[in-house]
């Protein structure tokens, strides 16, 4: 167990020796690279970088000696920017193991997703989350998502009229917005890419897309008109169509696991929600007053 580096893929310095009793070594290479060969036979040290991955990882080595013999070794360990308080302890007392029952862990593991695994960069199968998400989205209906009401400001008021008359209930000035079903093409998640720690996601909606609105407004006619007309204001509906081409969404989120729960958390303020060619048609006629 190697605790350095970080979750990336980190430079890990290695140093060894190589050893031939019989014939004297002439080269050797780890994990595929030749490094150099120090010192006086029968042992020579070397010392080299390799890229190390989070997690799990082999090293390979191939020497050769005067001879023409080779001979190849192989080696794996863990290496991780930290460990539990029990792998830890477990490394701590290895070769005996002492405390390998109480520092065991009874039911649990840690998972590594890797780029491939995330997004691939192919759409045609399904064995990536990404494509996974790209498929949903589009399975999906977004009318049944989103709500019908867009915004409703709507209240009333009580004005106390003078005696003899009676208070009567008034609009405030306000307005509500409707929408009618929503048509748009397709989703295309463009791509989910792990960035120092988070998820940067790429998606966008086809168009056209559309949807029809309706405007209903209200006005305080005030208290002193609403008193003498006994009448609670004034309300007008018009209707219109919201347009646009295409829906553009970037995103960051981070990705942890509390209590046993991935928990996923939207970057607040570096994402990015753009319209292209947005058009809303309404003629505003006798709610101009708005």
């Amino acid at each position: 167990m190697v605790q350095s580096g970080t979750f990336d893929v980190s430079l890990l310095d290695a140093t060894g020796s190589a050893c031939d009793s019989v014939s004297t070594l002439t080269s050797l290479s780890v994990d595929g690279q030749p490094v150099t060969l120090t010192g006086a036979a029968p042992c020579f040290d070397f010392s080299t970088q390799l890229n190390s991955r989070w997690g799990l990882n082999i090293i390979t080595g191939t020497a050769h000696n005067q001879a023409g013999a080779a001979s190849t070794f192989a080696q794996s360990y863990l290496r991780s920017p930290q460990f539990s308080a029990a792998a830890a302890a477990a490394k701590a007392t290895s070769p005996a193991r002492a405390a390998a029952t109480a520092q065991s862990v009874p039911d649990g593991f840690y998972v590594q997703l890797n780029q491939p695994l995330i997004d691939d960069n192919n759409r045609n199968d399904v064995d990536d989350i990404a494509t996974l998400v790209d498929r949903v989205l589009n399975g999906t209906d977004l009318n049944t998502l989103l709500p019908t009401t867009l915004v409703n400001t709507y209240g009333t008021h009580t004005c106390d009229c003078v005696y003899p008359l009676d208070p009567i209930t008034v609009y405030n000035t306000s307005y509500r917005v409707t929408r009618g079903h929503l048509t748009y093409g397709v989703w295309a998640v463009y791509g989910i890419q792990v960035n120092n720690g988070h998820l940067d996601v790429d998606i966008s909606l086809y168009g056209p897309i559309s949807a029809p609105l309706s405007v209903q407004g209200w006005l305080d006619p005030t208290c002193v008109v609403a008193c003498v007309d006994r009448s609670p204001g004034i309300t007008a509906t018009v209707t219109g169509t919201v347009h646009a081409d295409l829906v553009t969404v970037r995103t960051s989120a981070d990705v942890k696991v509390q209590n046993g729960v991935p928990v996923v958390t939207l970057c607040q303020g570096c994402g990015s929600v753009n319209l292209v060619n947005p058009q809303l048609d309404i003629d505003w006629g006798p709610l101009q007053f708005l």
